[in-house]
């Protein structure tokens, strides 16, 4: 069975119980919070509705139905998860964590009624006041901590402090607020639900382990990154990119508080944000009254002591529904299926008939239209759905199983761009091929940075047109094939077939590791204007990452559940960094965009690039970019510079000397390369010519531009 529905929130003047919604106060992964009225109380109240995006949708009638039956189980478990510890979370009565009201169950989910606090959250604060002193800190840490402490002595770890989650009242004082993602630290066992990660704020355990390996460390680790984000004005990196860091030999990107914070805020204070965000729980301080300590020495200590503790809640795990006997069906010859796919990545499988059988086209011209209908005649789909407007199209789309949509740049009610912006919200995964008779640089850049599948210009030729369709899907299709193996081994794993499981998810993993780097292929083919080949790799990249993810975090649950911890712990660090390499891959994607768009001009957009990564802390990225940028110009000793930048800050004195050779044989007059070279060496450049000190003024102003500095 297959829900339709939206993923839209409630409406305002929607009444549920005797509470009235007037907005939307937030969303995340879980839930849905509302400002509404109290209309018995007349105060205003915020309501949080437990709406688990990834496997539920809200129907015509207001109810939140699970996408199908496969995610039945899953739903219902975590809203009696979701219920169980909003009861317990009541009984917590603290001047720093806000109020549990109320509690009850409608539209076939559940709802927690909040004190609404008026005021501004952390991160908004720090919009307005970049890196406040050391007195803002000493008045808003100890009362947020003293909350945070009484919240880990009744049981509970908070697993998404994030400066959005840190309120500052009106009257200044601060509240620590969303217990949605809370979870009781006695249950012995956690599901995908359970998995709340903010990248910079979570810290390493919370991306692979079970409840086993988290608790007050894990909370005192986000923490110690808003404190760090305070000091330091900017979001620490992710914990999987400092892991892998660490494994590889490479330093930390995170650079320490007590060096980006010094003379500004006490040493101590700084040494213990350091601490807090180690990298291993183990190193971190154990509890948050011995962190508080290295905060505030000689502080009074924390003395919050909860007025209860609640018994550890006896409630049964129930594993997801297994998978209908539709998708464990055999999928057919290994090895031929394998030859498909290497095929389909490397384009050379043969021409075919692209099977997208229901198709949305948009456009407010009839004209338009009936011409994309008419070029969709050698596919033969089953249906063709032509709307004008760009709000119908969302709608249809949230309620209709569509399997491609073309979308002219002009719609009755908005624009073709900004119809992709929303649908980006709507789905990732669904094509959206633009189709615009704009041929500006910029626009079709902008259509591939919202994440479009294609871009096609009017009036355009019916045999290219079909060409794309059979790129985009040829993806589709292997990708569902992948898909499809994972869910047929997830179901393994439900079972507790472990062997099987292994063999399943391994060949995923072997699968994709077998593909080429599709990132930098689609950044040639953009620096060429090859559009269309460009989104077609894209995609490919974006897809594969997520395949990664999924086959080693199915590998880590399955040596989980067959009790090897040590293997386990290695495949979640794998799908970590995964996702880690996804996130970098599509924040460089849209960063590379942004540099084309910007700097037309340029004449090599990749040493760009290069140079804004390396400011990100994005070593290897940067690295690869100064690769990509050597190719088109060998002979650029700025590039080799910048190349010998990056491998000196990360310690490869080796490859940095390798460069600055480089560089200084292509321009014995390149004073920042020689002095970067004595500075590594100790040892002075030797050249021919005049002194160093003297040519260095000859350098042309529009070279020491391109220097990373």
């Amino acid at each position: 069975m297959q829900s339709h529905g939206t993923v839209e929130p409630l409406s305002p003047g929607t009444s549920l119980s005797c509470y009235a919604i007037r907005e939307v106060l937030g969303k995340g992964g879980f839930g849905i919070t509302y400002l509404a009225l109290d209309t018995r109380l007349k105060s205003l109240v915020a309501v949080k509705e437990y709406f688990p995006s990834e496997f539920a949708l809200r129907a015509p009638d207001r109810s939140v139905r699970p996408k199908s039956s496969h995610d039945q189980e899953m739903f219902d478990w975590g809203k009696s998860r979701f219920l169980m510890e909003a009861q317990l979370l009541a009984q917590i009565k603290h001047p720093n964590i806000v109020r549990v009201l109320a509690l009850f169950e409608d539209n076939n989910t559940a709802y927690i009624v909040m004190d609404f606090e008026k005021g501004q959250s952390l991160a908004d604060y720090l919009d307005l006041h970049t890196q406040p002193d050391q007195a803002f800190l000493d008045a808003i840490v100890p009362p947020l901590l003293d909350g945070l402490d009484f919240l880990h002595t009744t049981g509970f770890i908070h697993r998404d402090i994030k400066p959005e989650n840190l309120y500052i009242r009106d009257d200044s004082t601060p509240v620590l607020l969303d217990f949605g993602s809370a979870r009781n630290a006695m249950g012995k066992k956690t599901k995908a639900l359970t998995t709340l990660l903010t990248p910079g704020y979570s810290p390493l355990e919370q991306y692979y382990s079970t409840s086993d390996d988290q608790g007050p460390w894990t909370d005192i680790y986000a923490f110690g990154g808003v404190l760090y984000r305070v000091v330091s004005g900017r979001n620490p990196p992710e914990s999987a990119l400092r892991s892998s860091s660490a494994l590889s030999g490479r330093p930390d990107p995170l650079a320490p508080a007590v060096a980006t914070g010094k003379g500004r805020y006490r040493i101590e204070f700084l040494e213990a944000i350091d601490k807090a965000l180690m990298v291993l729980e183990k190193d971190r301080p154990q509890s948050v009254r011995e962190w508080y300590a290295m905060l505030f020495p000689g502080a009074d200590i924390l003395k919050a002591q909860p007025a209860w503790r609640p018994d550890t809640p006896h409630y049964v795990e129930k594993s997801p529904a297994a998978l209908d006997s539709a998708s464990t069906t055999d999928i057919g010859d290994t090895a031929r299926l394998n030859l498909l796919w290497r095929h389909t990545l490397s384009g050379e499988e043969q021409d075919e008939t692209p099977g997208f059988r229901k198709i949305l086209i948009l456009s407010a011209d009839e004209l338009n239209s009936r011409n994309d209908r008419d070029a969709l005649s050698g596919i033969a789909p089953s249906s063709v759905t032509v709307l004008a407007s760009g709000k119908e199209g969302l709608s249809f789309l949230c309620n209709t199983q569509i399997d491609l949509v073309l979308c002219d740049a002009s719609l009755q009610d908005m624009s073709g761009m900004q119809f992709l912006k929303q649908h980006h919200v709507w789905s990732k995964l669904l094509p959206v091929v633009m189709i615009s008779a704009d041929t500006r640089r910029n626009a079709v850049l902008d259509a591939i940075g919202l994440g479009a599948s294609g871009y096609v210009v009017r009036p355009y030729a019916s045999v290219g047109f079909n060409q794309h369709l059979q790129q985009i899907w040829r993806i589709v299709r292997f990708y569902g094939i992948e898909e499809h193996r994972l869910a047929v081994a997830r179901d393994l794993l439900v079972k507790g077939e472990w062997d099987e499981a292994l063999d399943t998810f391994g060949l995923v993993a072997s699968i994709v590791e077998d593909s080429r780097d599709y990132l930098e292929t689609a950044f040639k083919d953009l620096l060429q204007d090859q559009y269309g080949r460009a989104t077609t790799s894209f995609r490919k990249a974006a897809r594969i990452q997520i395949l990664f993810a999924g086959a080693y975090k199915g590998l880590a649950d399955t040596w989980a559940g067959k009790g090897d911890k040590k293997r386990s712990k290695e495949w979640g660090l794998k799908a970590a960094e995964a996702m880690a390499r996804f996130n970098r891959m599509e924040k460089t994607r849209r960063m590379f965009i942004d540099v084309l768009k910007q700097q037309r001009h340029i004449p090599n957009p990749f040493n760009t690039l290069g140079v804004r990564l390396r400011h990100g802390g994005d070593y290897r990225g940067a690295i690869r970019a100064y690769q990509e940028a050597l190719a088109i110009a060998p002979e650029d000793p700025h590039i080799h510079y910048n190349l010998a930048r990056v491998y000196a800050s990360n310690l490869d004195h080796d490859a940095a000397l390798e460069q600055l050779k480089k560089a200084l044989e292509l321009d014995a007059e390149f004073y920042p390369a020689a002095q970067l070279y004595s500075l590594i060496t100790g040892v002075a450049w030797k050249r021919k010519g005049p002194p160093l000190r003297t040519v260095a003024k000859s350098t042309s102003a529009a070279a020491l531009s391109l220097i990373d500095e």
